[in-house]
């Protein structure tokens, strides 16, 4: 029965998924970003969409002069054969132009709050970092928002006494179109797969 609680939040963000939201404001967030790029995945499994989100690679200069460059992507997905979903984080990164060890990474949206309570998943890739939660409707949105609002992103590199963050633009348009259209899939397909 928890479920199906959840889903009724799942449709309340996706009946909102296609309106327009303000953009994300924090108070004193000193870094901008120098350049910045987003690319909508979709994700299919077996001719149908599992998963939906949204992969940045974002360049800023930080207090030292020093440049950091992050790839990563937010993904919420649909892990069918347990008829469960799930968010995930990743992030790679270097440091003043030099590949660096990543040990905790996070992203920030009005809404959805802070990804801090996301487990660190082993990856293969010794130098990225990978998060996930499992069981939370909230996620759903994540990706979108992020489009739509902008974030912050927030990086940890092994060595270094404090997080680098960033605050990041919104995506433009076509983006955000094509992440409406992922959700929209994903979430009659959730219904199908878990009810």
């Amino acid at each position: 029965m928890k479920r199906l609680n959840n889903w009724q939040h799942v449709g309340i963000i996706v009946s909102v998924v296609g309106t327009s939201f303000s953009p994300v404001s924090y108070a004193k967030v000193e870094k901008q970003p120098n350049s910045w790029q987003y690319h909508a995945d979709v994700y299919t499994e077996k001719g149908q969409i599992n998963g939906c989100g949204i992969s940045y690679v974002i360049v800023w200069q930080n207090d030292e002069k020093k440049f950091i460059k992050v790839s990563g992507s937010a993904n919420f997905f649909l892990v069918n054969e347990k008829k469960n979903f799930g968010t995930a984080l990743k992030a790679w990164g270097t440091y003043n132009s030099t590949p660096k060890r990543i040990t905790s990474a996070w992203v920030e949206t009005n809404k959805f709050g802070k990804t801090t309570d996301h487990s660190e998943t082993p990856t293969k890739d010794a130098m990225g970092f990978t998060a996930t939660k499992y069981d939370d409707p909230n996620g759903f949105g994540l990706p979108m928002e992020m489009a739509a609002t902008g974030f912050l992103l927030g990086i940890h590199f092994d060595g270094l006494a404090m997080d680098e963050v960033v605050a990041v633009p919104p995506a433009d348009q076509f983006i955000q179109a094509k992440l409406v259209a992922c959700q929209g899939e994903l979430f009659q397909r959730m219904k199908a797969v878990i009810e």
